[in-house]
């Protein structure tokens, strides 16, 4: 269950942080513009609302990180941390925690970023660097997961690198008959391998 919540759990606490400013004495959630970050309301729960963040996205990681690192040998915590492990090569026993920080960052972390663009080329070179780490260590010990995360990897770098492309082909005054079959095409491989 953990696996599966992380991502969006922390989506939603980063989105408790991301205040925009409209002014220097205004600033807004962005989550919610009704929400003043400068009110007093806002301003009492903040360390709530930072425990909250170290708690559990940051927290609980690198609980995880660490047990993994010192105890994934020990008889007593095996049972308990193959579920982060069986799935992996011996030497890959930290693939599913850097997996997670895949998905916080292009989940979370780029809520931070202010335009379209930044965070388009910050996703484009995060998905990048998963590649590269995956495709160097090929991971899993069944084939087939190594076949589809790989290809799951390669689409999700695709659409990000094609998102900048049209994103700056738009910026340009006249309509792109490139950047449209460029979209279309990873909608289609999208399509494919769902």
């Amino acid at each position: 269950m953990f696996l599966f919540g992380y991502p969006s759990v922390s989506r939603v606490i980063f989105q408790i942080l991301h205040c925009v400013e409209i002014d220097p004495n205004t600033s807004y959630l962005y989550a919610d513009m009704q929400i003043d970050c400068k009110s007093d309301t806002y301003q009492n729960q903040f360390l709530i609302f930072i425990s909250t963040l170290l708690f559990y996205p940051i927290g609980s990681l690198l609980v995880i990180i660490l047990l993994l690192y010192f105890k994934r040998d020990d008889s007593h915590y095996r049972s308990t941390l193959s579920f982060f492990t069986s799935s992996f090569t011996s030497d890959c026993w930290w693939y599913e925690c850097f997996d997670l920080v895949r998905r916080l960052s292009l989940g979370s972390i780029v809520i931070f970023l202010n335009t379209p663009f930044e965070k388009l080329v910050f996703s484009s070179f995060f998905c990048t660097v998963a590649n590269i780490v995956f495709f160097n260590k090929m991971p899993f010990t069944e084939r087939l997961d190594n076949v589809m995360m790989g290809i799951s990897l390669i689409l999700l770098t695709l659409d990000f690198l094609v998102a900048n492309y049209v994103y700056i082909v738009d910026l340009g005054d006249e309509p792109n008959e490139l950047a449209n079959i460029c979209s279309v095409i990873c909608m289609l491989l999208n399509l494919l391998f769902v």
